[in-house]
């Protein structure tokens, strides 16, 4: 690293022969957190991983490998831009149910909304969550109930949230903002 640092040109073409890896560390890093960016995101992020790490070369120390480090910064950029994704959606969402569905008709009530927004989930899915949600359960508590463990029943509760985030169902804002 000190030879890249100095500019040797011999060590700069060495380290950039090993972050070639960068746009196949990004694919991997997002299919590994279960939802695939598009080509567009993924290109965006390989190259600020690559500015990063050139930006950051003092701070490596050798404690890990080049790569394990690369991949690192990889798996980072990728969460930041999940959670943007993640909160650009939320934001687009009505405040209102402006476009409701064939699902949800013009009289339902939130009970109605409810059961239909938790049946796109298992069914112990949708018994989890309206255990936490509606009666405030806690996740150990709720692992009593339904045979599991605390930490199982936490997992299933967060990806039942975001199963329901990404389900094709209007919802209220208060009822959004309760799950």
């Amino acid at each position: 690293m000190r030879r890249v640092l100095a500019r040797d040109p011999a060590a700069v073409e060495l380290f950039l022969e090993r972050t070639r890896r960068i746009d196949s560390f990004v694919a991997a890093a997002s299919l590994r957190r279960g939802r695939a960016l598009d080509e567009h995101t993924l290109r965006d992020i390989a190259q600020d991983v690559f500015v990063g790490v050139w930006s950051n070369l003092t701070s490596y120390r050798g404690e890990a490998g080049l790569l394990t480090w690369v991949y690192r910064f990889c798996e980072l950029r990728v969460h930041n831009a999940l959670r943007r994704s993640a909160v650009r959606r939320l934001q687009a969402l009505p405040d209102a149910l402006v476009d409701p569905s064939p699902l949800v008709g013009e009289q339902a009530d939130t009970a109605e909304v409810v059961d239909q927004a938790l049946g796109v989930l298992e069914p112990l899915d949708a018994t989890i969550l309206r255990l936490k949600v509606f009666e405030a359960r806690s996740f150990e508590d709720i692992g009593g109930q339904t045979s599991g463990l605390a930490s199982t029943v936490k997992s299933r509760y967060y990806r039942a949230l975001a199963r329901l985030r990404s389900a094709p169902i209007c919802l209220t804002r208060s009822l959004r903002h309760a799950v």
